[in-house]
Protein backbone atom coordinates (compact mmCIF):
# COMPACT_ATOMS: atom_id res chain seq x y z
CA UNK A 1 0.00 0.00 0.00
CA UNK A 2 1.25 3.53 -0.99
CA UNK A 3 1.82 5.96 1.51
CA UNK A 4 3.24 9.72 1.04
CA UNK A 5 3.85 12.81 3.33
CA UNK A 6 4.64 15.91 2.33
CA UNK A 7 4.13 19.51 3.29
CA UNK A 8 2.80 20.20 -0.53
CA UNK A 9 -0.39 18.85 -1.48
CA UNK A 10 0.41 19.53 -4.92
CA UNK A 11 3.45 17.23 -4.67
CA UNK A 12 1.24 14.18 -3.18
CA UNK A 13 -0.43 14.65 -6.29
CA UNK A 14 2.51 14.86 -8.51
CA UNK A 15 3.75 11.69 -6.22
CA UNK A 16 0.26 9.77 -6.69
CA UNK A 17 0.47 10.14 -10.42
CA UNK A 18 3.77 9.25 -11.19
CA UNK A 19 3.18 6.07 -8.93
CA UNK A 20 0.06 5.19 -11.00
CA UNK A 21 2.30 6.09 -14.36
CA UNK A 22 5.54 3.74 -13.02
CA UNK A 23 3.27 0.99 -11.78
CA UNK A 24 1.89 0.93 -15.65
CA UNK A 25 5.25 0.85 -17.38
CA UNK A 26 5.86 -1.76 -15.19
CA UNK A 27 2.94 -4.04 -15.33
CA UNK A 28 2.88 -3.82 -18.85
CA UNK A 29 6.68 -4.76 -19.19
CA UNK A 30 5.85 -7.80 -17.01
CA UNK A 31 2.93 -8.90 -18.89
CA UNK A 32 4.91 -8.82 -22.27
CA UNK A 33 8.36 -10.66 -20.17
CA UNK A 34 6.92 -12.65 -17.38
CA UNK A 35 10.07 -15.04 -16.85
CA UNK A 36 11.68 -11.69 -15.07
CA UNK A 37 9.22 -12.26 -12.04
CA UNK A 38 10.54 -15.51 -11.51
CA UNK A 39 14.36 -14.48 -11.71
CA UNK A 40 16.10 -15.21 -8.33
CA UNK A 41 20.00 -13.67 -9.78
CA UNK A 42 20.43 -10.29 -11.02
CA UNK A 43 19.37 -10.43 -15.26
CA UNK A 44 20.68 -8.33 -18.05
CA UNK A 45 20.06 -4.01 -18.66
CA UNK A 46 18.30 -4.51 -21.86
CA UNK A 47 17.96 -1.25 -24.62
CA UNK A 48 14.28 -1.98 -24.63
CA UNK A 49 13.62 -1.79 -20.63
CA UNK A 50 11.52 1.20 -19.45
CA UNK A 51 13.39 2.98 -16.76
CA UNK A 52 11.68 1.75 -14.03
CA UNK A 53 12.67 -1.68 -14.91
CA UNK A 54 16.13 -0.39 -15.72
CA UNK A 55 16.32 0.85 -11.94
CA UNK A 56 15.06 -2.79 -11.03
CA UNK A 57 17.99 -4.61 -12.60
CA UNK A 58 20.42 -1.98 -11.57
CA UNK A 59 19.86 -1.96 -7.94
CA UNK A 60 18.95 -5.74 -7.79
CA UNK A 61 22.38 -6.81 -9.27
CA UNK A 62 24.59 -4.62 -6.82
CA UNK A 63 22.52 -6.45 -3.86
CA UNK A 64 23.13 -10.02 -6.62
CA UNK A 65 19.32 -11.13 -6.25
CA UNK A 66 16.38 -11.08 -8.24
CA UNK A 67 14.94 -7.85 -9.78
CA UNK A 68 11.53 -8.40 -8.53
CA UNK A 69 13.31 -7.71 -4.67
CA UNK A 70 13.72 -4.06 -5.31
CA UNK A 71 10.34 -2.89 -7.31
CA UNK A 72 8.72 -1.47 -4.22
CA UNK A 73 11.31 0.35 -3.48
CA UNK A 74 12.31 1.73 -6.91
CA UNK A 75 8.80 2.78 -7.13
CA UNK A 76 9.19 4.79 -3.42
CA UNK A 77 12.54 6.74 -5.28
CA UNK A 78 10.56 7.26 -8.40
CA UNK A 79 7.76 9.02 -6.27
CA UNK A 80 9.42 10.67 -3.90
CA UNK A 81 11.91 12.21 -7.02
CA UNK A 82 8.18 13.57 -8.59
CA UNK A 83 7.33 15.03 -4.92
CA UNK A 84 10.82 16.76 -4.78
CA UNK A 85 10.44 18.46 -8.10
CA UNK A 86 6.95 19.56 -7.63
CA UNK A 87 8.73 21.89 -4.63
CA UNK A 88 8.33 20.46 -1.21
CA UNK A 89 10.70 20.14 1.78
CA UNK A 90 9.03 16.93 2.90
CA UNK A 91 8.63 14.08 0.46
CA UNK A 92 8.19 10.38 1.98
CA UNK A 93 7.08 7.75 0.25
CA UNK A 94 6.14 4.40 1.56
CA UNK A 95 5.71 1.35 -0.66
CA UNK A 96 4.85 -1.80 0.87
CA UNK A 97 7.60 -0.80 3.88
CA UNK A 98 9.87 0.60 1.70
CA UNK A 99 10.50 3.96 1.76
CA UNK A 100 12.27 7.09 0.39
CA UNK A 101 12.50 9.60 2.49
CA UNK A 102 13.70 13.81 1.86
CA UNK A 103 12.59 15.76 4.64
CA UNK A 104 14.09 18.78 6.38
CA UNK A 105 12.31 17.89 9.53
CA UNK A 106 12.82 14.54 11.92
CA UNK A 107 11.08 11.70 10.86
CA UNK A 108 10.09 8.84 12.40
CA UNK A 109 10.07 4.96 10.94
CA UNK A 110 8.66 1.74 12.62
CA UNK A 111 10.05 -1.41 11.50
CA UNK A 112 7.63 -4.28 12.80
CA UNK A 113 9.83 -7.63 13.81
CA UNK A 114 6.04 -9.37 15.24
CA UNK A 115 8.07 -12.23 16.83
CA UNK A 116 7.65 -12.93 20.01
CA UNK A 117 10.61 -11.78 21.74
CA UNK A 118 10.52 -8.15 19.98
CA UNK A 119 7.27 -6.28 18.29
CA UNK A 120 8.48 -3.38 16.87
CA UNK A 121 11.71 -1.23 16.84
CA UNK A 122 11.14 2.78 16.27
CA UNK A 123 13.87 4.71 14.76
CA UNK A 124 14.12 8.75 14.21
CA UNK A 125 15.84 9.97 10.99
CA UNK A 126 17.41 13.53 11.19
CA UNK A 127 17.17 16.23 7.77
CA UNK A 128 20.79 15.57 7.32
CA UNK A 129 20.76 11.49 6.80
CA UNK A 130 18.14 12.45 4.57
CA UNK A 131 17.79 11.56 1.29
CA UNK A 132 17.86 7.69 2.78
CA UNK A 133 16.51 4.66 1.42
CA UNK A 134 15.00 2.11 3.82
CA UNK A 135 13.58 -0.77 3.51
CA UNK A 136 12.90 -4.50 5.38
CA UNK A 137 12.63 -8.24 4.61
CA UNK A 138 11.00 -10.66 6.77
CA UNK A 139 11.18 -14.79 6.77
CA UNK A 140 8.21 -14.40 8.76
CA UNK A 141 5.85 -11.67 7.12
CA UNK A 142 4.93 -10.66 3.69
CA UNK A 143 4.53 -12.46 0.60
CA UNK A 144 8.14 -12.52 -0.78
CA UNK A 145 10.15 -15.56 -1.05
CA UNK A 146 12.66 -15.77 1.82
CA UNK A 147 15.02 -18.45 1.99
CA UNK A 148 16.51 -17.25 5.37
CA UNK A 149 14.64 -16.94 8.56
CA UNK A 150 15.14 -13.37 10.07
CA UNK A 151 12.41 -12.21 12.14
CA UNK A 152 13.32 -8.66 10.30
CA UNK A 153 16.32 -7.53 8.14
CA UNK A 154 16.66 -3.62 7.79
CA UNK A 155 18.77 -1.97 5.39
CA UNK A 156 19.71 1.41 5.74
CA UNK A 157 20.93 2.90 1.78
CA UNK A 158 21.46 5.90 -0.45
CA UNK A 159 18.28 4.84 -1.60
CA UNK A 160 15.12 2.67 -1.43
CA UNK A 161 15.96 0.10 -4.39
CA UNK A 162 19.13 -0.53 -3.47
CA UNK A 163 18.03 -0.75 0.26
CA UNK A 164 14.84 -3.12 -1.05
CA UNK A 165 17.40 -5.47 -2.56
CA UNK A 166 19.97 -5.75 -0.03
CA UNK A 167 17.20 -6.46 2.45
CA UNK A 168 16.35 -9.23 0.44
CA UNK A 169 19.84 -10.28 0.31
CA UNK A 170 20.19 -9.97 3.91
CA UNK A 171 17.28 -11.82 4.93
CA UNK A 172 18.28 -14.58 2.64
CA UNK A 173 21.61 -15.22 4.42
CA UNK A 174 20.42 -15.70 7.90
CA UNK A 175 19.08 -18.63 7.73
CA UNK A 176 19.92 -20.26 11.08
CA UNK A 177 20.06 -18.87 14.59
CA UNK A 178 23.33 -18.35 15.25
CA UNK A 179 25.53 -15.33 15.75
CA UNK A 180 28.33 -16.05 13.67
CA UNK A 181 25.80 -16.70 10.88
CA UNK A 182 23.81 -13.22 11.46
CA UNK A 183 27.09 -11.18 11.96
CA UNK A 184 28.70 -12.88 8.54
CA UNK A 185 25.14 -11.88 6.72
CA UNK A 186 25.64 -8.42 8.48
CA UNK A 187 29.21 -7.82 7.18
CA UNK A 188 28.44 -9.38 3.50
CA UNK A 189 25.38 -6.45 3.44
CA UNK A 190 27.60 -3.25 4.78
CA UNK A 191 29.91 -3.61 2.06
CA UNK A 192 27.42 -4.00 -0.78
CA UNK A 193 28.34 -0.02 -2.62
CA UNK A 194 25.93 2.70 -1.51
CA UNK A 195 24.56 0.45 1.81
CA UNK A 196 24.80 2.76 5.18
CA UNK A 197 23.92 0.32 7.47
CA UNK A 198 21.90 -2.68 8.39
CA UNK A 199 20.26 -4.58 11.06
CA UNK A 200 18.63 -8.31 11.54
CA UNK A 201 16.52 -9.45 14.64
CA UNK A 202 16.09 -12.79 14.72
CA UNK A 203 14.82 -14.91 17.96
CA UNK A 204 16.84 -13.37 21.05
CA UNK A 205 19.37 -12.03 18.74
CA UNK A 206 19.70 -8.05 17.29
CA UNK A 207 22.65 -7.30 15.58
CA UNK A 208 23.97 -4.40 13.05
CA UNK A 209 26.47 -3.12 11.21
CA UNK A 210 27.40 0.38 10.07
CA UNK A 211 24.71 3.31 10.63
CA UNK A 212 21.59 3.37 11.59
CA UNK A 213 19.19 6.34 12.93
CA UNK A 214 18.71 7.10 16.19
CA UNK A 215 16.46 4.11 18.28
CA UNK A 216 13.45 5.73 20.13
CA UNK A 217 11.55 2.35 21.21
CA UNK A 218 12.07 -0.81 21.29
CA UNK A 219 8.26 -2.54 21.49
CA UNK A 220 9.42 -6.34 23.39
CA UNK A 221 7.03 -9.31 23.70
CA UNK A 222 5.93 -8.63 26.79
CA UNK A 223 4.88 -4.44 26.99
Amino acid sequence: MLKLRSDNPTAIKYGLRTFILRRMELELYLALNPWVKYKLEPIRLDSGMPEIVRRMVSASSIAEVGPIASVAGVLADAVCEAMLESGTNIAIAEDGGEASIASNIPVSIEAYVGSDRVKYIVFEVDPWDTPLGVASSSARHGGGISFGIADLATVFAENAALADAAATRLCNMVDMESKDRVEEALRDTYRIPGVRGCLVVVGGYIGYAGWHPRILGISTGGS
